[in-house]
C-alpha cells in the first residue's frame, strides 16, 4: 500500500480509518508486551538472596538433624534456585539466547541440584550412633579395653559415654569432644579401660549421649562358653521402635535374655583389628585368653622410672597432701623416724617434702638419707617399723599408713616388719616413681641391713599383678 493518500473524499477517509485501526494495533500489542527484562533482575535477586540467608540460619532455628527440618532446608534452596533460574532466563533472554539453550543450561543446574538434595536428605535420614566394642582377651588378666566404634555418615560432638556394670553397680563415664565418621584410627584409637567384676561372665549397659543427637542405650553380654568368647548385643536409639544394631552368638546359654530372637552372628559388630588392639597403652604385659591360658606379651619387670630427671618423675607433695598426712601423724609428737631415699634428684626432692611435713608436725626427723646401693631400685613409698610376724600394730605407723590412703599417695599398702629396725624408730622409703600397672606391694621386703649376696628388692615381680580368674566351663 502506498503512503500517498488516494484521490477523492470517500477514498481519503477510508485510508484514514484503515491507518487509525493500524495504529490502535501497535498501540494495543505494545501495551500487552512485558516490561524490560532489566526491570525484573532486583526483584529475581533479592528474594533469591532472602532464601539463601533464610537457609543459613536454619540450623540455628531447627537444631535438630531430622528428616523434616532437611527436608524443609532444601525446600528453601529450592526457592532461592527458582529465583535464581528466573533470573538467569531473564538474562539469557535479554543477551537473545535461544530457547532451547536456556532450557537446557535450567534443566541441566536443577537436575545436579535435586541429586545432590535428594542424597544429602537420604544420608541425613541415616541413623548415626555410636556402640562399645570390647577386646575378646582380659587384658593382664584382670581388665579390658573398650573400644569406641560410630554407625553413620557425621561426626559426633560432646560425647558423653557411660558404662555400667550390672553385676556389681559400678559406673565409668568417659567424655570425647569429637569422633569422626570414620573407621577407627589405627594411629589413635578411641577406647577406654575397663575392670570388669565377674570375668568371662560380664554383663553392660552402656548409655550415649551427644549433640544434637538422640541417646543411645546399649546391651551388652560377655561370656566364655566352651572356651570360646561369646556376645550378645543389643542398641537402641531413643525414638526407634526397633535396635539398630542386635546380635547374638550361638554358644551363649539360652539363660541369657538378651537378643534371644536374633539369629545375626556378633563377629561382624564386634571385630577389632590387631592394628588397633597393638596400640593400647599401656602396653599389655600378657593376656588370658577364653580358655583361661595366659599368653605373655612382654616380661614384667618394675623398671621404675630412670632418674634422668624427666617430668614424668616429678612428684610434690601438695598442700592439701601435706594437710591430710599432718592430721594423721600430729597425734603423735615426738615420734621417730628415719627416711631412706634412692638417688636422683625428683625424688630426692621428693623425700625432702616428707621430712618437711613430719618435722611441722612435731616428729623427730633424721635424713633424707642414702639407701644402699643394693636398694637403689626401690619404688614408690613404703614404711618399715620393727618387730616380726605376730607383732602388735603400732598406732604411729597406722596413722602414717592412713595418712598415705587419705592423701592419695601411691605406697606399700602393709608397712614392713624388720627386727633390725630400733624399736621406737620407722623408716619411710622414698624410691623412683613406679611405672602404671605395677606397685609396690608386688616387690619384695627391703631389708634394713641387707645380707651380702641377698637379691635387690623389686629384681623380679609376678607376671600378674592379681590371680588368673578361670574362665567358666
Amino acid at each position: 500500500m502506498s503512503d500517498n493518500p488516494p484521490q477523492g473524499g470517500r477514498e481519503s477517509r477510508r485510508f484514514r480509518r484503515e491507518r487509525a485501526r493500524q495504529l490502535a494495533k501497535e498501540l494495543l500489542k505494545s501495551s500487552r508486551e512485558p516490561p524490560p527484562p532489566h526491570r525484573t533482575y532486583g526483584t529475581d535477586l533479592r528474594w533469591a538472596f532472602i532464601f539463601f540467608l533464610v537457609h543459613v540460619g536454619w540450623s540455628y532455628i531447627v537444631p535438630e538433624e531430622t528428616l523434616l527440618s532437611v527436608s524443609a532446608a532444601w525446600l528453601l534452596w529450592g526457592c532461592a534456585l527458582f529465583f535464581m533460574a528466573r533470573l538467569f532466563e531473564h538474562w539469557s533472554r535479554d543477551r537473545n539466547w535461544r530457547k532451547s539453550l536456556r532450557l537446557t543450561v535450567v534443566g541441566a543446574v536443577t537436575v545436579v541440584f535435586l541429586y545432590f538434595g535428594a542424597a544429602s536428605i537420604w544420608l541425613i535420614a541415616q541413623p548415626v550412633y555410636l556402640y562399645l566394642v570390647p577386646t575378646r582377651n582380659l587384658i593382664d588378666a584382670r581388665r579390658r579395653a573398650f573400644f569406641v566404634e560410630q554407625v553413620g555418615p557425621r561426626p559426633l560432638t560432646n560425647i558423653e559415654i557411660a558404662l555400667r556394670d550390672n553385676k556389681s553397680g559400678a559406673i565409668q563415664a568417659e567424655q570425647y569432644s569429637e569422633i569422626d565418621a570414620a573407621p577407627q584410627n589405627p594411629l589413635a584409637p578411641h577406647y577406654f579401660w575397663f575392670t570388669p567384676s565377674t570375668p568371662w561372665d560380664e554383663d553392660y549397659t552402656v548409655t550415649i549421649t551427644s549433640s544434637k543427637k538422640p541417646r543411645v542405650i546399649q546391651r551388652l553380654v560377655v561370656r566364655s562358653t566352651h572356651h570360646v568368647i561369646q556376645f550378645a548385643a543389643d542398641v537402641r536409639v531413643d525414638g526407634r521402635s526397633t535396635p539398630v544394631l542386635e546380635c547374638r552368638d550361638s554358644l551363649l546359654p539360652e539363660s541369657y535374655e538378651l537378643a534371644r530372637a536374633s539369629t545375626q552372628s556378633c563377629d561382624e559388630w564386634m571385630e577389632l583389628s590387631p592394628e588397633v588392639e597393638d596400640k593400647l597403652q599401656p602396653a599389655p604385659y600378657n593376656v588370658e585368653l577364653p580358655d583361661g591360658s595366659l599368653i605373655a606379651k612382654r616380661l614384667r619387670v618394675p623398671m621404675p622410672q630412670s632418674e634422668s630427671e624427666s617430668q614424668s618423675d616429678m612428684r610434690l607433695l601438695s598442700e592439701w597432701q601435706r594437710g591430710k598426712i599432718s592430721s594423721e601423724v600430729s597425734q603423735y609428737p615426738g615420734k621417730k623416724i628415719l627416711i631412706m631415699a634412692s638417688s636422683g634428684r625428683n625424688t630426692w626432692s621428693y623425700a625432702q617434702n616428707f621430712r618437711e611435713v613430719f618435722a611441722s608436725s612435731g616428729w623427730k626427723v633424721e635424713g633424707p638419707k642414702h639407701v644402699p646401693p643394693l636398694d637403689e631400685h626401690i619404688i614408690d613409698v613404703q614404711l618399715s617399723t620393727n618387730g616380726n610376724l605376730g607383732t602388735p600394730p603400732k598406732p604411729e605407723a597406722l596413722a602414717v599408713m592412713n595418712s598415705f590412703k587419705e592423701a592419695g599417695i601411691k605406697h606399700r599398702t602393709r608397712y614392713m616388719l624388720d627386727p633390725d629396725i630400733s624399736p621406737d624408730l620407722l623408716v619411710l622409703w622414698v624410691g623412683t616413681k613406679s611405672p602404671e600397672g605395677i606397685t609396690p606391694d608386688e616387690c619384695a621386703l627391703i631389708p634394713f641391713k641387707p645380707k651380702a649376696g641377698a637379691s635387690p628388692p623389686c629384681s623380679l615381680i609376678g607376671q600378674t599383678p592379681s590371680p588368673i580368674p578361670f574362665p567358666p566351663p
